[in-house]
């Protein structure tokens, strides 16, 4: 008699089915989207050679956010630094 398949039953088999489940949608989404990627969008970032694979544009573009993101943080803390650590006067009318 073969062995049939059924719905889970108690609630620790329904939240464990459930992150099962999202689990491997969210595998698919993510396989689906960089196949998507790797075939509308064509290298042209610096660095990167025409030929280069999915993963080595992906890195490369982390690369490139994570610089934006640093340049981003060094020129808030400096504007924040000049704004804390600067004179403030104020006046006082009458």
């Amino acid at each position: 008699m073969p062995h049939r398949i059924t719905a889970p039953r108690t609630d620790t088999e329904k939240r464990r089915a459930l992150i099962y489940l999202s689990s491997a949608s969210v595998a698919v989404i993510v396989v689906l989207w960089i196949l998507y990627m790797n075939w509308v969008i064509s290298p042209s970032v610096e660095g990167v050679s025409a030929d280069a694979g999915s993963l080595e544009i992906f890195t490369n573009g982390l690369r490139v956010i994570a610089r934006s993101v640093e340049t981003g943080v060094v020129n808030a803390y400096m504007y924040f630094h000049s704004a804390l650590t600067g004179s403030t006067t104020f006046t006082i009318h009458k």
